[in-house]
């Protein structure tokens, strides 16, 4: 049963006009074995759980622990101690009802009517007394004359019997109920307590998951108000600013939940690899259960944080300390008294104890007095109904209760109702005989009073706030093994005035192998991004709890490690902090990479042989082979194989802004100054045949010193492409960073695509027509043909071209880009030298060799066509000694059958044939046209 409040007032009233006109009354209420009283001149009332419930709807006769004995003791001690002092009520003597709910909210309503005030007549077939009992025409008394009321036990008892008293104006003070609900002065005005409320013991647990740094975990709390509110309270905590601990689980349990069920639960929680922490806001029969349920399926390294419920569990059994060693609880902080302890004791030594419930608790279980001196201390382990033979066990531990938690409170209320009473007398009650006080003192005066009550109780000083709550200190306990033996022990406290959490003594953790560990264990979902390198926080939708997500690799961590941002181009984050950005140190081309070291190997090589067949050709000048193919022309081209070995060398090492010149005229250079003395030579052999088919007159131009003006012509024209293109885009020395993702800078030598293109197009223009030439003259014979050389000399330049353009545009690596220009200018020396030079070194070797005694300037045979009737004319000599004039003046030579040169003869010796058969040569004359 909830608040009564407005129509919840009604229907109070009701229920009590019900109750007076009927029977229908609970039968414990007429049972004498649920209650226990002690006449007075003024009584105060008590509303206790003593007896277990039956599996029915009523009391059962078992007591389930010996603390709830302990109880009605306290009660007793402290109004025996209050009247044999006679100091705080002289000639005042306190009485005291105590009435059993059997934890019964049921009972609990009916008791607290049981209280309701009567008026002295019998209208209604009751009367009301001034002691402490109702006489009825028909029915045993069940009415009770008191100026205040201590229970219930529980959050949710107190709150039914606090909507009664309220109703009748009876102050009520609770010393174990800590909902928050009950701190409502407008719904329960007469309502005072001795234990914090839950708000205090929700900031305590939001504390202590801030001191140890647990920002992960998992909560438990049970169905009604108590779990409800106070995990509702507690999320409060967790998500706000200072605190910002993230949630992985929220499980409410039922009252009457299964053991498989609370199993599942653990299995649960356990789920949750990061949050190790288990928040725990439940009621004591369902702390039991889980606590069973963890020893069951086994907690591993995982702990209970827990409210005073959890607490009340373990110390009544600190066996379960072995299941979750490390775990924490929080209760409201109170000392042993030790006078009830030997009170205590006396009570059970003599046997001269006036409480029934006492005798039937030593009697049933045979406790002798030093029996019971260890059960003071001590209880038994369970809440709820269980089997006499369980008990008996259970009773005989040696780790029970102390009697300092909730005992010491109620003692503590009941000088706080005394020193009330005090105080009413003596501003109220100064003219009142004894016989009346009672008519004086009334319930609104006593909760005024305890409302100002200030005094030193078992803890230190005791008051109340606005809201009727005790102002006091919680105390954390943890579980803990010493010497093998598992025991709960207070490590702790927290002060609600000055809400500061201190330990008189480091916790103790334990990991799963049952090791110390010297740091608590963490619940997390994960470390602190700001302490991770490179990461940044990332927040899922379902909770507050966050992931550590890299960042790129080009990317530093900013605002508190919430953003990436990328490094600008050409700098990397430092590899420390991840969050400045460093300028990348660039690499480039040396000579001592691999690749570098073979090219330039080839180079050196190729520059060998240059200079061999330089040299050769200069000692050789005089023989007719070489004078034959145009030495001028020769030495231009070998000069431009050599140039092209050399920038080898400048391409590989490192880029400087004069190498880039170098780099990017020689490029360019080297393929005019080879192929432009070839396209002359290949024009040249084509112009003079052409011509020769119509007279014997040489075509212009044809002479040593003109083809060397017309190639270095064409050479002048590209260095002026050159020129112009650099004056447009000179090539420059710059960085390049081909993937914005990869720590990764080249510097190189930066060569312009245009004038890269341009003067490559007029190369290739070269080429081309060095192509066309050596096609035109392919059916010329041996001896005057060159062009299967030629040809595949160009048509190799064409195919490394064709190869080179679009890997070296499409290539973003410099290092690349360097490595196919040394490349291709390698191939294309290679081919020239290869293609155009070696034959002719190959057939001076065999002209040297195998005729050295053979005269310089003497052929066996020779020809020259000309036109005659449109008919092919070939003229044969022998032993021609003597070079003869062409009509041109030149001393002109041809290709001999021997590929020696001879000289070009006068037309009038010669005699027509269609054929000529000269040694192994044989001519076949084309039509002329």
């Amino acid at each position: 049963m909830n608040c009564l409040n407005g129509s919840g007032k009604s229907f109070g009233l009701v229920l009590f006009f019900f109750l007076m006109k009927t029977d229908a009354y609970p039968p414990e209420v007429f049972d004498s074995r649920y209650q226990y009283v002690l006449e007075g001149d003024l009584n105060i009332g008590a509303i206790l759980s003593i007896h277990s419930p039956s599996k029915g709807t009523g009391c059962s006769r078992n007591i389930s622990e010996f603390r709830y004995v302990k109880y009605s003791e306290a009660i007793h001690f402290a109004i025996n101690k209050i009247n044999s002092e006679n100091v705080i009520l002289p000639n005042i003597t306190l009485g005291f009802v105590i009435l059993d709910d059997c934890f019964l909210s049921s009972l609990a309503l009916a008791r607290a009517i049981q209280f309701m005030p009567m008026k002295s007549n019998c209208s209604t077939g009751y009367c009301s007394i001034a002691k402490n009992e109702l006489v009825s025409k028909s029915t045993k008394s069940i009415f009770y004359d008191v100026v205040g009321v201590l229970g219930a036990y529980t959050s949710q008892l107190t709150v039914t019997v606090a909507n009664v008293l309220s109703l009748f104006k009876i102050p009520q003070i609770s010393h174990t109920a800590t909902s928050d609900v009950l701190s409502n002065k407008k719904q329960f005005p007469y309502f005072f307590r001795m234990v914090p409320p839950d708000k205090y013991q929700v900031q305590v647990i939001s504390h202590i998951l801030s001191y140890f740094n647990w920002t992960y975990v998992s909560l438990v709390y049970s169905e009604g108000s108590y779990g409800r509110e106070g995990i509702k309270r507690l999320k409060t905590y967790l998500k706000s600013p200072n605190s910002n601990i993230c949630i992985a689980e929220e499980i409410e349990v039922q009252e009457y939940t299964s053991e498989f069920a609370f199993q599942q639960v653990i299995k649960r929680l356990k789920s949750h690899e990061k949050a190790k922490v288990i928040v725990l806001f439940v009621e004591l029969d369902n702390a039991r259960a889980l606590l069973a349920a963890a020893d069951a399926v086994g907690m591993g390294d995982y702990y209970f944080v827990s409210s005073d419920s959890l607490s009340l569990v373990l110390n009544t059994k600190p066996n379960y300390c072995g299941v979750i060693p490390g775990s924490l609880s929080v209760r409201p902080y109170s000392k042993d008294i030790g006078i009830f302890e030997d009170y205590l004791l006396s009570e059970a030594n003599g046997s001269i104890t006036t409480n029934e419930w006492f005798k039937t608790y030593l009697n049933r279980f045979n406790i002798t007095a030093s029996m019971a001196s260890n059960d003071i201390d001590h209880e038994s382990d369970n809440h709820s109904a269980e089997t006499d033979d369980r008990h008996a066990s259970l009773c005989q531990e040696e780790d029970m209760i102390n009697s300092d938690f909730a005992a010491s409170l109620l003692v503590d209320s009941i000088y706080a109702y005394s020193y009330a009473i005090k105080h009413v007398l003596e501003t109220k009650c100064r003219n009142y005989a004894k016989k009346d006080i009672r008519k004086c003192v009334k319930g609104v005066d006593i909760a005024r009073a305890l409302a100002k009550v200030k005094f030193d109780g078992s803890f230190g000083e005791i008051m109340f706030d606005d809201n009727g709550d005790i102002m006091g200190k919680y105390e954390i306990r943890q579980c803990q093994i010493s010497h093998e033996k598992p025991h709960h022990h207070a490590i702790g406290e927290w002060d609600m005035r000055t809400e500061y959490l201190s330990f008189k003594e480091p916790p103790k953790w334990k990991n799963t192998q049952d090791r110390d560990l010297d740091e608590p264990p963490e619940s997390s979902c994960a470390e602190p991004c700001l302490y991770q390198i490179g990461r940044i926080y990332y927040f899922t939708k379902e909770t507050c709890c966050w992931d550590c997500i890299p960042c790129k690799k080009n990317e530093i961590v900013i605002d508190n490690a919430t953003r990436c941002e990328a490094c600008d181009i050409f700098l990397w984050p430092d590899d420390v902090t991840r969050r400045e950005c460093v300028e990348i140190v660039p690499h480039h081309v040396t000579i001592t990479h691999v690749v570098s070291i073979g090219l330039c190997s080839a180079s050196f090589v190729g520059m060998s042989i240059c200079l061999c067949v330089l040299i050769t050709f200069a000692r050789y000048r005089s023989e007719r082979i070489i004078r034959t193919t145009n030495r001028e022309l020769s030495h231009v081209m070998l000069v431009g194989v050599f140039l092209a070995y050399i920038l080898v060398f400048s391409l590989m090492n490192a880029p400087n802004k004069i190498q880039c010149f170098i780099n990017y005229i020689g490029f360019n250079l080297t393929f005019t100054f080879i192929y432009a003395p070839l396209l002359v030579k290949t024009t040249r052999i084509y112009r003079i045949f052409e011509a020769g088919k119509r007279t014997t007159i040489l075509p212009p131009c044809t002479s040593s010193s003109s083809q060397v003006c017309i190639a270095i012509t064409l050479i002048i024209f590209q260095i002026l492409i050159v020129i112009v293109s650099t004056s447009f885009a000179p090539p420059d020395v710059e960085l390049n960073m081909p993937v914005p993702t990869e720590k990764f800078v080249e510097r190189f030598c930066s060569i312009p695509h245009e004038g890269l293109l341009s003067s490559l197009s007029y190369n290739l223009i070269l080429v081309l027509m060095c192509t066309f030439y050596a096609f035109k003259t392919r059916r010329l014979p041996d001896n005057f043909n060159e062009s299967r050389y030629v040809a595949f000399c160009v048509d190799t330049t064409l195919l490394i071209w064709i190869t080179f353009l679009p890997t070296y545009f499409t290539t973003a690596r410099a290092y690349y880009k360097v490595t196919i220009l040394a490349s291709a200018l390698l191939l294309n020396a290679t081919v020239t030298l290869i293609c155009l030079f070696l034959p002719k070194l190959y057939t001076l070797y065999e002209q040297v060799r195998g005729q050295p005694n053979k005269k310089p300037g003497n052929c066996s045979v020779f020809r020259v066509v000309k036109s005659n009737n449109s008919r092919s004319c070939v003229t044969e000599m022998s032993s021609v000694t003597q070079p003869l004039r062409s009509s041109s003046g030149d001393n002109s030579s041809v290709e001999c059958g021997n590929g020696l040169g001879c000289p070009y003869p006068s037309a009038a010796s010669f005699r027509s044939v269609d054929t000529l058969q000269t040694g192994d040569v044989k001519f076949t004359l084309g039509k002329i046209p």
